[in-house]
């Protein structure tokens, strides 16, 4: 059994108590008398003839030096690095509040979910903190919430850069020579000596942390390490949402993202996934919904329609009315009879606009959304029609059905979208009972029941 040290010194450090056993490296609470001020202090053995503890003392040098080249918020600072008593130790900052791990536990002990603001708010920090390792050349390698210390309840530092893979270290670039890292949240490309392990394999694991903290059970499970590689590296990822069906669908979108099996499908970046979950989060805490990541955005496509013959007398399945039977189009809101709606993906509710004002005001039943696609503007050409000067003619603003909600984007109008007076930029997620409004044409939006 290794030796315990509390209760000696090492340099000007005074070791008063052991408060971790899950490293390799006992790491202890230490008192530096010099500055009066508690610390973490990390210690390792100079002097063994086991090969396994030669290659974590190497490990622990390579520690020191690559926390000491990082200077960021969100990575716990090395204070001192020293050798005394045929130990070698590192001393870092000294965090009160535990680790993410710990928040999991807690809260699976009490049958409940980390709080999803928060959670999104440490998962910003930590990929925010790897984006800024990965442009100094280092990849962590074993990003999990065990090495998520919190410094105060809503600050994170990532730590434990034991097993770091350096740009510079001598080694090929981006080949990894062993498997290494804890497998409940490997990639499947660190999971397979000799593949290439690279800042999107951070991705991936960061990825796997926030999919532990929304849903509080790993991503895949097996009876041993063997098992458990093989399932990151072949087994299809369960969807969040089934496991939690509250979850937002835009925030399983970043965590599938995160967690593709093919790298090139990742997040390339870990600043592009910090910008997704900084969306997310701020739009969450000023608006209590989730603006759509440009990834999301950029990959809806408008659906296409089926041509039907036009009935006798036939009544608008958009609005209501009741046109000619001649007409090919509704003479309330421009619906083409001709065009069967494309159904809505399953799970998805039927919605519908009341108009306050312009010309469609009249259908005082609304105007029902009846595809997952629809293009708003003056012209012939658009899926729903508004004749009033204030609306772009070429098309307005789409409102869309994605990830199992619905959404309004503006279509570069002149005459603006606005989402309960705010001006929509981008694309926003719709809540019941939302004003909207394209120009002067004011809509209210609605849930049918």
């Amino acid at each position: 059994m290794e030796q315990d040290l509390t209760g000696q010194r090492l340099g000007q450090y005074e070791i008063l108590e052991p408060i971790s056993t899950q490293h390799p490296a006992r790491v202890y609470r230490a008192r530096q008398m010099i500055l009066e001020r508690d610390v973490a202090l990390k210690a390792l053995p100079l002097a063994s003839d086991d090969t396994e503890q030669d290659g974590r003392l190497r490990r622990f040098y390579d520690e020191a030096r690559v926390v000491a080249r990082l200077n960021h918020q969100h990575i716990v600072p090395v204070h001192d690095f020293g050798e005394e008593h045929d130990w070698a130790f590192i001393v870092m900052e000294f965090v009160r509040e535990g680790t993410v791990r710990d928040r999991i536990q807690t809260a699976g002990r009490d049958g409940q979910t980390l709080e999803l603001a928060w959670t999104l708010s440490i998962a910003t920090q930590a990929a925010s903190a790897l984006a800024y390792a990965h442009a100094q050349g280092v990849v962590h390698r074993d990003v999990k919430p065990g090495n998520m210390l919190l410094r105060s309840r809503d600050t994170m530092l990532l730590s434990d850069f034991g097993i770091a893979l350096l740009a510079d270290s001598g080694a090929t670039p981006g080949i990894s020579a062993e498997v290494v890292g804890t497998p409940h949240y490997m990639a499947p490309e660190q999971a397979t000596l000799g593949a290439k392990v690279d800042a999107r394999s951070d991705i991936y694991a960061l990825g796997a942390s926030l999919y532990h903290c929304v849903t509080g059970t790993f991503p895949f499970e097996a009876t041993n390490a063997v098992e458990l590689l093989a399932k990151q590296v072949h087994q299809p990822l369960v969807p969040p949402r089934r496991l939690v069906p509250t979850l937002p669908s835009l925030v399983e979108a970043i965590i599938c993202k995160a967690m593709e099996k093919d790298p090139a499908r990742r997040y390339q970046q870990a600043s592009e996934m910090e910008a997704d979950l900084r969306l997310a989060r701020e739009d969450m805490r000023a608006t209590g919904r989730y603006a759509v990541p440009a990834f999301v955005a950029s990959s809806l496509r408008a659906p296409t329609s089926l041509p039907i013959p036009a009935g006798t007398g036939v009544r608008c399945v958009r609005c209501g009315e009741v046109s000619p039977a001649a007409n090919h189009f509704c003479t309330r809101c421009g619906y083409d009879f001709r065009a069967q709606p494309v159904p809505l993906p399953p799970g998805v509710p039927p919605v519908r606009l009341v108009f306050a004002n312009g010309p469609l005001a009249r259908a005082g039943a609304g105007i029902l959304m009846t595809a997952p696609s629809m293009r708003l503007g003056r012209g012939s050409g658009n899926d729903l029609i508004i004749e009033e000067r204030s609306v772009s003619r070429a098309g307005h603003a789409r409102v869309f059905t994605a990830y199992g909600g619905w959404f309004v984007e503006d279509l570069g109008s002149s005459g603006g979208t606005y989402l309960n007076e705010e001006e929509v930029t981008t694309p926003r997620e719709l809540m019941p009972e939302d004003i909207l409004r394209f120009g002067d044409v004011e809509a209210r939006f609605e849930v049918v029941a």
